[in-house]
C-alpha cells in the first residue's frame, strides 16, 4: 500500500464528496436556504384563547378585572426586589476569579472569568429592568381602564331623553 493506493483513496473521497455536494445541491438553494419542494403549505396562526366577542359567544362584553391587574404587578414587584438583592450581592462580590493571574493559563481563566462576570451582571441588569418596565406598563393599563371606565360612565349620565337618537323635535 503505497501512494497508488493513496491516490484511489483520495480519488474515491473525492468521488463521494461531489456525489454529496451534488444531493446537497438538489435540497438547498445556494445561499444555504431550503428549496421550493421543503414548502408544507402556509401554517395556520396560533388560535386565541381570548374569548370570542359578538354573536358567536362572550356576551360582547370584555371586562377587566383591575384588581387582578393590580394584584398581579404587586406579586412581580416582590420578585423585582429578590431580582434586586441578587445582583446587589452579585455586585458586591464582584469578580474574584478575574484576580486569578501569574502564568498564561491563570491569565486566561482569569480574563474568561471577568468575561463571564461582565456577562452575567449585564444580563441581569437587563433582566431587572425588563422586568420593572412590565410592571410599570401593567399599572399604566390599570390607570387607562379606570380611566376609560370613568370616561364612558360620564358620557352615559351627559346622554338625556332630550338627545336621544331619534328624538328629533
Amino acid at each position: 500500500m503505497g501512494g497508488s493506493f493513496d491516490a484511489r483513496m483520495l480519488q474515491q473521497q473525492q468521488q463521494q464528496d461531489q456525489q454529496q455536494a451534488s444531493q446537497n445541491g438538489q435540497q438547498y438553494n445556494p445561499d444555504g436556504s431550503g428549496k421550493a419542494n421543503d414548502y408544507h403549505g402556509p401554517s395556520l396562526p396560533p388560535q386565541s384563547s381570548f374569548p370570542k366577542l359578538g354573536p358567536s359567544g362572550g356576551g360582547g362584553s370584555l371586562m377587566v378585572d383591575r384588581s387582578r391587574l393590580t394584584q398581579v404587578a404587586t406579586q412581580m414587584a416582590t420578585d423585582l426586589a429578590k431580582l434586586q438583592a441578587t445582583l446587589q450581592t452579585l455586585y458586591s462580590e464582584g469578580a474574584g476569579g478575574e484576580l486569578v493571574f501569574g502564568w498564561p493559563t491563570a491569565d486566561g481563566f482569569g480574563e474568561n472569568a471577568g468575561n463571564a462576570y461582565a456577562g452575567i451582571s449585564q444580563f441581569y441588569s437587563d433582566l431587572n429592568n425588563a422586568y420593572d418596565l412590565v410592571i410599570s406598563n401593567i399599572h399604566q393599563t390599570v390607570s387607562n381602564y379606570a380611566d376609560a371606565e370613568s370616561s364612558t360612565v360620564t358620557a352615559a349620565n351627559r346622554v338625556s331623553p332630550d338627545h336621544a337618537p331619534g328624538n328629533l323635535a
